[in-house]
């Protein structure tokens, strides 16, 4: 099977799981993103969109192919990607309030200008995104650079922006994407419990794990 992506791996710290990305996907092109700042830890979690958008305007450029993958420095990849297009954005998704009423960053929504509330959706978790180069490129339109400055949760913003420029927000293939591997809690002790159950398979069963905070070694 020959790829048709392009994997773009962002952190702010040491690419911790690069080589396994490339292991696994050797025909894809791989763009390591330095996505370090200035922010407080909290700032920086909470606006992560922020932090990506402005890494990936001056690289862009780079960007070959029209699949492409967006995953944070705590996403671990040890399977191959389909050789499927992506249409529009795919990600883990929090469909509507009444679905989720205890999802946290709901009170978010209401900081979006009014024209972007015209659906409740978020990205959970954000880090791991799969999107067409073209409804990326919309997304970095300077139009939006006020917008992103704002103090608005990435996994509610993120989803408002590609909902208001007509991008289809879909969820995640599960037949590819195993969704019980990519862990949409924070929690240290649902995390614990994460790492208690996968640890042990992140190489011998590829996939794509979600978090995965430290290096992985055979």
């Amino acid at each position: 099977m020959t790829n048709s992506w392009t994997i773009i791996y962002y952190s702010h710290t040491d690419p911790i799981h690069s080589d396994h990305i490339r292991a696994s996907n050797p025909d894809a092109q791989l763009i390591l993103l330095d996505t370090s700042n200035d922010l407080s830890r909290v700032d920086a979690f909470g606006r992560g969109d922020y932090l990506l958008r402005k890494a990936l305007k001056s690289k862009f450029s780079l960007i070959a192919h029209d699949n492409v993958l967006l995953v944070e420095w705590d996403v671990l990849i040890t399977a191959t990607l389909p050789d499927v297009p992506v249409r529009g954005l795919q990600a883990m998704t929090v469909a509507t309030e009444e679905n989720a009423p205890d999802w946290m960053w709901w009170s978010h929504f209401k900081r979006l200008p009014p024209a972007l509330r015209t659906a409740k959706i978020g990205v959970v978790p954000f880090g791991f995104l799969a999107i067409e180069r073209s409804s990326l490129q919309s997304i970095l339109d300077p139009h939006f650079d006020a917008l992103f400055e704002l103090d608005i949760f990435s996994e509610v913003r993120f989803a408002a922006v590609s909902h208001f420029c007509g991008i289809g927000v879909r969820e995640l293939d599960k037949s590819v994407f195993l969704p019980e591997r990519l862990l949409r809690s924070t929690r240290e002790d649902e995390v614990a419990a994460f790492e208690a159950r996968y640890a042990g398979s992140y190489l011998t069963a590829p996939g794509f794990y979600h978090p995965v905070k430290h290096r992985v070694t055979k």
